[in-house]
């Protein structure tokens, strides 16, 4: 038999949420990620990574600036730590943020980011096609 104790929970203990808090806590301006450093810790905010690319067991953040930034976590695991809906998986092997996207040719299966051409998978092609279509990147203000 199994026996558990309960903890009484007081009412000033529990908050509730308005759509307007889980907003601003998902924020894309406010959303970052701690990224392991040779001497410690990165505090990055989301909207500074242009894509995240898969590099075997390793990921490479690329970052707005120009910088790459070598981790030891795979795509899948910053896919769970970004989390975030301008973030999308366009290839097995890149994680972008479609805020950063100049141009999608649906015939060459590419996506033009600032200086860089990323690769999109035929099976993820109708997805990111329906998702340019569905979202009107002109109401967000700054990257």
């Amino acid at each position: 038999m199994l026996n558990t104790i309960l903890k009484p929970i007081l009412n000033s203990s529990v908050h509730s949420f308005s759509e307007e808090s889980i907003g601003v806590m998902l924020s894309y301006q406010h959303h970052r990620v701690t990224v392991g450093t040779d001497d410690g810790y990165l505090i990055l905010p989301i909207h500074q990574i242009l894509f995240i690319q898969s590099d075997s067991n390793y990921a490479i953040l690329h970052i707005a600036n120009g910088k790459k930034i070598l981790t030891s976590k795979t795509l899948k695991i910053w896919e769970h730590k970004v989390n975030h809906p301008f973030f999308v998986r366009c290839h097995r092997s890149f994680y972008i943020n479609t805020r950063y996207i100049d141009h999608i040719s649906l015939n060459e299966n590419t996506i033009n980011m600032l200086s860089h051409s990323i690769p999109i998978s035929r099976d993820r092609k109708r997805n990111i096609s329906l998702m340019m279509k569905s979202v009107d990147f002109a109401t967000y203000d700054g990257k």
